[in-house]
């Protein structure tokens, strides 16, 4: 017969619990490093990989990531499959927290956004559920540029009109672009834009427009080529303003906020604004992908840019390539990220309000 006191009873578990979960972590262990000691052809084989999309479905950002889908994958060893997934909420938040936050950190999943997101922690000062300095940057499609347009019939047909009265604008969320420009355009050079948020995706933002709800919105020349081809060669929208570092060509005649900027503080802040659209498409993996893993995304990216099937389904919806590799895109990420805390704080002020 075998006696055991309490104490000693459990010391007797207490040892094999440790003991039962030291083996538990060392088989994980073994198991993650099985699985990051594959080949990048053995990791990828079969593979069925997740792209995190944050703009809803129809928008130019959706168009644009699977334009890079059905074109990538081919360049990635092991034939894997890619299954989009569309995380528009909150102008695009949704994605990047999903790459920061969930998704397997093995090279299986990647995302694109909208603009915002990249800067969004900027302008709060509340911690942000992601850092996208954290991200490891696979590359950019697309160098932008965004105007403020309204609807052919509207009364509002010039910059001055909208100087002078009320605009409505439809947006998807505060945080996104679509309310970020009409906000700081009445902040910096007097525009009187008045933004209507809750739309879901770019696509009923078009609709809303359109259907007469809004008078307006303001949105990338990319996505109005995309989704409006020839409204502007045609005339058939009004471009109010022209929102980025410098004019486009076609769009000589109309004004560029940055010009229009009265102080010097303004036109600091109305840089930091604009600065995403460099970088405008935009795709990243999540933090501490192995090396290799990395360096077969980036050489699969720069070669799907290059491929001529890509180009001519590109040329068809009018999206200008501009490739940017992904140390370039993380060079410019970080240029965002330093800029002066007072600039900061004004973008601060506009964006977030004292209430």
């Amino acid at each position: 017969m075998i006696s055991l006191k309490m104490g000693s009873l459990i010391d007797f578990k207490a040892r094999h619990v440790v003991s039962a979960t030291a083996i538990c972590s060392v088989a994980v262990m073994f198991t993650v490093c099985a699985a990051r000691s594959q080949s990048p052809e053995e990791f990828f084989h079969g593979k069925q990989l997740t792209l995190y999309i944050g703009g809803g479905a129809g928008g130019a950002i959706d168009l644009y990531a699977r334009l890079l889908a059905r074109h990538i994958a081919k360049y990635l060893p092991g034939n894997p499959v890619i299954l989009p997934r569309n995380l528009p909420a909150a102008g695009g938040v949704q994605a990047y927290m999903a790459l920061a936050n969930t998704a397997p950190r093995d090279g299986s999943a990647f995302a694109t956004s909208a603009r915002g997101p990249l800067t969004d922690p900027l302008y709060s000062d509340k911690a942000a559920a992601y850092d996208v300095r954290k991200f490891v940057w696979i590359g950019s499609m697309n160098d932008d540029s965004s105007v403020c347009y309204t609807r052919g019939e509207s009364k509002i047909r010039t910059l001055a009109d909208a100087q002078q009265h009320e605009t409505t604008m439809a947006s998807t969320g505060i945080l996104a672009e679509s309310s970020k420009f009409p906000i700081a355009l009445n902040a910096t050079i007097g525009t009187r834009f008045k933004v209507i948020t809750g739309y879901s995706g770019t696509s009923n933002t078009l609709l809303a427009v359109e259907r007469g709800e809004t008078e307006g919105r303001c949105t990338t020349v990319g996505s109005i080529n995309a989704t409006q081809p020839g409204a502007i060669e045609k005339g058939t929208i009004n471009i109010l303003v022209q929102v980025g570092l410098h004019k486009r060509a076609e769009l000589a005649d109309i004004p560029l906020a940055l010009d229009l900027a009265m102080t010097e503080q303004d036109k600091a802040f109305l840089r930091l604004l604009v600065a995403p659209l460099a970088i405008a498409s935009a795709f990243a993996l999540p933090e501490s992908v192995p090396a290799d893993r990395v360096g077969v995304w980036r050489k699969a990216f720069a070669a799907t840019l290059n491929d001529a099937q890509y180009r001519e389904e590109a040329a068809k919806i009018r999206f200008e390539v501009t490739e940017r590799s992904g140390p370039q895109v993380e060079e410019i990420v970080r240029t965002i990220y330093a800029t002066p805390q007072p600039v900061i704080q004004r973008a601060r002020a506009i964006f977030d309000p004292p209430r």
